[in-house]
């Protein structure tokens, strides 16, 4: 299995950084690979659906981040202003709010999987504006455009996000899983519960006796085949984008109550 941390550190190919969406509760840090300097650049924007970016019990301001930057070292890279940094909606090309923004917190290590879209230089507010589409507009199944220019470089991608997940929880003799059926979109799954895998292809998940100890809410994300081969892959440089290092990915995620008094039988 692919550990949610290692998966996300720079590869000797791609110094890459990357940021995505949920607050971090597995796994610890570790150190990527030496590698030497670049000035390429870094581009890190992974989309998730509306609805769970609004129900983030850790941020008062919901919305999305980005990650605009020349790539330095595998633990320090310099966040940029691009010259342009465009998305846009597939189906009709209307433009999103993007913007930038000083982080809010010293940058430069590679963060885990969990922390993705929540820290960045660029922001996208969760309600739209007379300045374009806001992080509402994002959509479960719908694909979107990005176009930046960070120097002299430009920089294209499509994403696509995954179909809506839902989950069950099924009891079989004295096992009891958590499944969800295959998502249109998906290239493969994670799940935030103490005991989980990391990047994973099966649909469901054999829930462990720790989760008696731990919350009562289990969640599942989707990632779509850019987010998912990236992560997956040591040696990609970049998914979903035509130059430079980083990703254009996205997330559909789905959670679900254990309920009062949940009881595991292993």
């Amino acid at each position: 299995m692919v550990d949610p941390v290692r998966m996300l550190e720079p590869r000797s190919r791609a110094l890459s950084t990357v940021i995505l969406f949920l607050a971090a509760t597995l796994a610890c840090d570790g150190p990527g690979p030496t590698v030497p300097d670049s000035d390429e650049p870094l581009l890190i924007v992974v989309l998730t659906d509306s609805a769970m970016t609004q129900s983030r019990p850790d941020r008062s301001d919901a919305g999305l981040y980005a990650l605009v930057a020349i790539a330095g070292t595998p633990l320090h890279f310099s966040p940029v202003v691009a010259e342009r940094f465009e998305m846009r909606r597939a189906s009709d090309g209307a433009l999103f709010a993007w913007r930038p923004v000083v982080p809010t917190r010293p940058m430069g290590g590679p963060p885990r999987l969990w922390d993705l879209g929540q820290e960045g230089n660029y922001y996208l507010p969760f309600p739209s504006s007379v300045a374009g589409l806001g992080a509402s507009d994002i959509s479960a199944g719908d694909s979107y455009l990005l176009s930046a220019q960070i120097g002299e470089r430009v920089i294209q991608g499509r994403a696509t996000l995954p179909s809506t997940l839902t989950l069950s929880l099924v009891t079989s003799g004295a096992e009891r899983r958590l499944v969800w059926p295959r998502v249109d979109g998906a290239a493969g799954y994670a799940i935030r519960a103490p005991g989980a895998p990391g990047l994973q292809r099966d649909t469901f998940f054999v829930l462990p006796r720790e989760l008696e100890q731990f919350s009562q809410e289990l969640e599942v994300v989707a990632l779509d085949t850019n987010l998912f081969s990236y992560t997956n892959d040591q040696r990609a440089a970049r998914a979903g984008i035509d130059n430079g290092y980083g990703v254009f990915g996205a997330t559909t995620s789905a959670r679900i109550s254990l309920g009062p008094g949940f009881k595991t039988t292993q």
